[in-house]
């Protein structure tokens, strides 16, 4: 399949959004479950005696009832038969108390649509069959972007669905004169096996509403971030293994097991387990692909494998059945997305926060998913080694120059077989299942391996040989200095430079002096050593 994928990694070392009218009570953020629908009925003020007190006309909601006790009415606003894009009224009541009023409402739109002269046969046959719903396309829509200029008159909008009922094209047509204005963008899907909603032949374009917001709110809640677009396999690889990457966004076509990130590029929910073998999981993984949350708590799944199947500290946060969806939930589903950020952002945990997405655009409440801690925040920032039993540091050589894949092992007393292994690039994280003493092990084809249980007791830094105080934040352990390793083979130049280290306090290149660089006289002879008989 082509696709495309976007990709924004959130580094810890750690379009504007716009919302309609807003009003949350100062304790909606209490909520500690996902909420979800049990059942939807329809109401009008005259009929429900609680949405009376709030509601004057005579419009049609929806009484949506959720499993928490709350009750949501919503309205869609419809001009006649014409639905407006991006507006809606929504009541969410707590205990018969209104909590929260979410409004958007257009102005500048008449009371009355115009006649309509192209018939609704006529607009599905122009754009060779489907289902056609008339729509005011918002100037704001994260779905009918491309179509320029945006239409100010009623338009048919004609979606088709294959064999799986997946939405796959979104057709505009005039309803005035026929003629087709443009496209808009379809839902990630596996079952659209091009490479982009927009340009299937050339491989371009993404959903870029979808990217941006996600861009702005992690930039909103301060964590720094890198972005990608097609990335390849090793590019998702080293950022799934980096110690410093904590949450990763992506949007694409995709399955529950297979996302096709690139034009000729794809992988797997097995590549992710593979990737993240050693690795402690991913913090935060939102994952918008039509089906990526379907069954995330079986192996093998998108996801499990981001959370390595943990229900603490690690969450998955994703789309499910969006492409089989009516169309008004994947047009809502960037502004779902916003409200979800924006309480992450205000500090509220992931399970409250994807409720009150799901309360505010309940059309999207059916096909939005997560699994893992639902207590888990993003404010203040996450690290993805943050917990007690974490070892964590840099890996050096042992003339201070950073290295990349050195497999590193921790062992805990005289065991033989390691507790946890992972590689270096050049930052390293192993996460141990409980306290006690350990010792760690580096190894790469072209160095010595280093044990830190049997280095000899003159050395610089003193690190102790057992690491024993794993009782409170991670432990920083650098393999650097004495602890940096030797090549198997150097020459000379660097035989000398590690003869200095030992002689003189090393200065980085920026003049500072790092008494942690210097080595004991065994260590720099080691280099010597190296140099003189190379293995």
């Amino acid at each position: 399949m082509k696709a495309l994928l976007v990709i924004a990694v959130i580094v810890v070392i750690t379009g504007i959004l716009g919302f309609g009218s807003m009003t949350v009570s100062a304790d909606d953020n209490n909520e500690s479950n996902c909420a979800q629908i049990l059942n939807e009925t329809a109401v009008t003020a005259s009929t429900d005696t609680v949405l009376t007190r709030y509601e004057h006309s005579d419009r049609p909601f929806t009484k949506i009832v959720f499993s928490d006790g709350d009750v949501v009415y919503g309205y869609i606003r419809m001009i006649g038969d014409v639905e407006v894009e991006g507006d809606f009224i929504n009541y969410q009541v707590r205990n018969g108390v209104l909590v929260g009023n979410f409004t958007h409402w257009r102005d500048g739109l008449p009371s009355e649509p115009p006649n309509i002269t192209i018939t609704q046969s006529e607009a599905l046959s122009t754009a060779g069959g489907g289902e056609a719903t008339l729509y005011y396309i918002s100037p704001n829509s994260s779905i009918f972007y491309t179509v320029e200029p945006v239409p100010t008159e009623p338009c048919w909008v004609v979606c088709k669905r294959d064999g799986n009922n997946t939405l796959y094209n979104l057709t505009v047509v005039d309803a005035q004169n026929g003629t087709i204005l443009g496209y808009g963008v379809p839902p990630p899907a596996e079952s659209f096996l091009y490479a982009g909603p927009e340009d299937t032949e050339n491989c371009t374009d993404t959903w870029y509403a979808h990217f941006n917001s996600a861009l702005y709110w992690f930039n909103a809640m301060g964590y720094s971030n890198s972005s990608l677009v097609y990335p390849t396999n090793q590019d998702l690889k080293s950022y799934i293994q980096s110690s410093d990457t904590a949450v990763i966004y992506g949007v694409a076509h995709g399955t529950n097991s297979v996302i096709y990130c690139g034009c000729t590029q794809e992988y797997t929910a097995m590549d992710v387990k593979d990737w993240l073998s050693g690795y402690p999981p991913l913090k935060f993984t939102f994952l918008a692909s039509c089906e990526a949350m379907l069954y995330a708590d079986s192996p093998d799944t998108f996801g499990y494998e981001f959370r390595k199947g943990a229900t603490n500290g690690s969450v998955v946060v994703g789309f499910v059945g969006m492409g089989q969806a009516p169309m008004g939930a994947w047009s809502y589903s960037c502004d779902w997305q916003n409200t979800f950020f924006n309480c992450l952002a205000g500090g509220w945990t992931i399970g409250s926060a994807f409720s009150q997405a799901n309360k505010v655009y309940y059309m999207c409440a059916n096909n939005t998913a997560f699994a893992g801690d639902a207590q888990l925040k993003l404010v203040p920032k996450v690290c993805r080694c943050d917990v007690k039993t974490a070892i964590k540091g840099k890996v050096y050589d042992v003339n201070s120059n950073l290295l990349s894949n050195v497999n590193i092992a921790i062992y805990k007393g005289t065991n033989s077989s390691p507790e946890a292994t992972t590689k270096s690039n050049p930052n390293y994280c192993v996460v141990v299942s409980s306290t006690g003493p350990y010792w760690l092990s580096a190894s790469n084809i072209s160095y010595l391996t280093l044990d830190t249980n049997k280095l000899p007791q003159r050395r610089n830094p003193n690190y102790p040989d057992h690491i024993t105080g794993l009782l409170g934040s991670p432990y920083i352990f650098n393999f650097e200095g004495d602890y940096g390793l030797v090549p198997k083979a150097c020459t000379m130049g660097y035989a000398l430079q590690s003869t200095n280290r030992w002689l003189f306090i090393p200065m980085d290149s920026n003049g500072c002096y790092h008494p942690e660089w210097q080595l004991s006289n065994w260590k720099a002879m080691e280099s010597v050593h190296s140099w003189i008989y190379p293995s």
